[in-house]
């Protein structure tokens, strides 16, 4: 079938996005591996492929899938990608899946409480995800997710704006350009 191979450029935008801790500050010195840019220059050459430019190819198939819809199929290992609505492949594991469109919230908001240490995205100490999932466990719409969310970051010590910088740090763009905002909710 027809494919796209998505790989991320020299720039992203969550890098001035990220104030309170360096976006993937956590990986200096690792380096690459050491065939990396030959394989890269290999698979552009030989398979259709997109580069991002300020933005992760995250974000560039985020933005696809969401254009294509709930048919496409995302192959991947990265579980960030559990906030589209789409069939998911994970050519690790070979399972197959299909999430919705709570599901995808549920998995955005849990991360937006456990954070991301692949990413340095540092969000609320000692919340993992069981303490996650038992804080959401009783929502039923974004509105609640967002709200237990908010009251978490407070309980935690931590400032509004923390939220909305990790907010935007972890969100995977469904449009180009976009930048994460609240939901409205209705009290």
């Amino acid at each position: 079938g027809d494919f796209i191979v998505y790989l991320t450029g020299s720039t992203n935008f969550r890098h001035a996005i990220a104030v309170s801790h360096p976006y993937k500050g956590n990986r200096k010195g690792s380096g690459k591996p050491e065939h990396f840019n030959a394989i890269r220059q290999y698979i552009i050459d030989k398979f259709p492929t997109e580069i991002s430019v300020d933005e992760e190819a995250d974000d560039l198939i985020a933005i696809m899938a969401t254009k294509v819809g709930p048919s496409v199929i995302v192959a991947t290992t990265d579980k960030d990608m559990q906030q589209l609505v789409c069939k998911h492949y994970n050519p690790r594991t070979g399972i197959h899946s299909v999430v919705n469109e709570f599901e995808a919230l549920l998995s955005f908001y849990t991360q937006l409480l456990t954070g991301d240490t692949v990413d340095n995205i540092k969000c609320i100490k000692g919340v993992g995800p069981k303490k996650a999932e038992k804080l959401l466990a009783e929502c039923r719409s974004e509105g609640e997710l967002y709200l237990t969310c908010v009251r978490a970051y407070e309980d935690a010590g931590e400032a509004p704006e923390r939220l909305l910088e990790n907010a935007r740090l972890l969100h995977l763009r469904r449009v180009e350009g976009e930048l994460w905002e609240p939901p409205v909710v209705r009290l």
